[in-house]
């Protein structure tokens, strides 16, 4: 009778075990990779979101003739007289520029504002906004200065 040469039994349920620790630790590995890439896109688009709400009130102040504060908000009024409408809620500043709507999530919120006697409207000079980033406090400011000619009505 001759002898086949083959694997027993036992040195086959070791082979498995060893396997399964391999293939065990590559699956935590692999899972902890894209655990930490969902998180890392997660922070991205938190950041970009900030970043585009800043630019935008930016922009918004700087191509405004006036900034005239109302009862819940402000309303940002351009030189071709097109209106964007903020309002301010508990927790975010809103945007809505005709059927557009935007939001910024907000901690705090503080205006200045100067009465401007000639148009009877009170004039935002200056915002100060508090917000998250990565879970950690942050505060903008925006200003604005209006002509003296706007002021004066000249």
């Amino acid at each position: 009778m001759s002898k086949v040469k083959a694997f027993t039994i036992l040195e086959m349920l070791i082979n498995l075990t060893i396997m399964s620790i391999i293939m065990g630790l590559i699956y935590f590995a692999y899972a902890s990779f894209v655990k930490q890439v969902i998180n890392y896109q997660a922070s991205i688009d938190e950041q970009n979101e900030l970043t585009t709400s800043y630019v935008q009130l930016r922009t918004d102040f700087f191509n405004a003739e006036r900034i005239v504060k109302s009862y819940k908000g402000f309303k940002v009024i351009a030189y071709n007289n097109k209106e964007i409408e903020y309002k301010i809620t508990d927790k975010f500043l809103i945007r809505r520029q005709i059927e557009m709507l935007d939001t910024l999530p907000i901690k705090k919120i503080k205006i200045s504002t100067d009465f401007n006697s000639i148009t009877k409207e009170d004039l935002v000079t200056k915002m100060s906004i508090g917000t998250t980033l990565f879970d950690e406090p942050i505060e903008f400011i925006i200003t604005k200065d209006y002509a003296p000619n706007f002021k004066l009505k000249l």
